[in-house]
């Protein structure tokens, strides 16, 4: 049976039902509205959201069963916990660039110094979101904001994705925003953009352009200063004149320092056909070589 106004005023102590989880409260010290609820969690959860009257602050029996179907309808649609509400409410103005600003610097201590550059590039990529509060972002923001960069350069805009998410899912654990993960890639985003690795092929058809033999010095020196694994694969890679896999896949033992010479395992090489392939011997050509690949190796 739903409560009516009269029993709302003189009803004992006690917890008095109204139906859709709605529950009238009453204490020596006071009546107030109460919502039961089962949580995203699956567990049962109960929370007081206000007294019971008519002034400012307080709800009457309509307002309170308006604001319980409210939170009703935001639980089925969304999956947002009620108790939330109030926190949402408090940090509710923080954007996404802010928000972000404050947070990625710590996660790249410790890392390369090119880390914190290229998120700081990320966030750069996605304008649309930067004046987005954390609590409003949607799948529908998500994907307006990756569009115009997920056919141009596939793989950075993966990347980008990559850390849309992890900002949001840290915004999630700081009761930020509720409900899912509008940059999650399974089961979201998967099936509303375009596969990055076909994109990326179907870019890279051609093979990539090779780089004039007369600025050939000056890409090394600037490989030489870069500190990154990558620069001292590509380094590698042209002193040796190897496969990009090759480097990659390389162990100490197939390498000689004293002869200067690498042997390369057949399973190792990319040969297709009928063809049964044999060991390569890679020269370590130039004099630098050997101090280089044990920065890869």
């Amino acid at each position: 049976m739903k409560l009516n106004s009269t029993q709302v005023k003189s009803l004992k102590d006690g917890v008095h039902a109204d139906g859709g989880g709605l529950y009238l409260v009453v204490r020596p010290t006071g009546r107030m509205w109460q919502f039961r609820f089962t949580a995203p969690d699956g567990k049962r959860a109960a929370m007081e959201f206000a007294r019971v009257g008519d002034k400012e602050g307080e709800l009457s029996l309509t307002e309170a069963r308006d604001q319980a179907r409210a939170y009703r309808l935001a639980l089925k649609k969304d999956g947002i916990d009620p108790r939330h509400k109030k926190q949402l409410a408090l940090n509710g103005d923080k954007t996404f660039k802010e928000f972000a600003e404050e947070q990625y610097p710590d996660w790249c201590k410790g890392l390369s110094s090119e880390e914190e550059k290229q998120w700081a590039r990320s966030i750069a990529d996605v304008p649309s979101l930067h004046k987005r509060k954390l609590h409003e972002i949607t799948t529908d923001h998500v994907l307006a904001a990756l569009k115009p960069i997920w056919s141009e350069k596939p793989v950075t805009a993966m990347r980008t994705r990559q850390r849309i998410e992890r900002l949001l899912d840290a915004a999630k654990a700081l009761k930020l925003r509720v409900g899912e993960n509008p940059a999650m890639w399974r089961g979201n985003l998967k099936y509303l953009l375009p596969s990055p690795r076909k994109l990326n092929r179907q870019k890279s058809k051609g093979g990539h352009a090779a780089i004039p033999y007369g600025k050939t010095p000056a890409l090394m020196v600037e490989l030489r200063y870069d500190a990154g694994v990558v620069a001292r694969c590509v380094e590698v890679g042209i002193l040796t004149a190897t496969r990009s896999q090759e480097i990659r896949l390389m162990e100490w033992s197939e390498i000689d320092f004293d002869k200067r010479t690498w042997l390369i395992p057949a399973e190792k090489m990319k040969i297709k056909g009928e063809v049964k392939p044999k060991p390569h011997l890679a020269r370590l050509i130039r004099e630098r070589a050997p101090e280089r690949l044990a920065s890869v190796v």
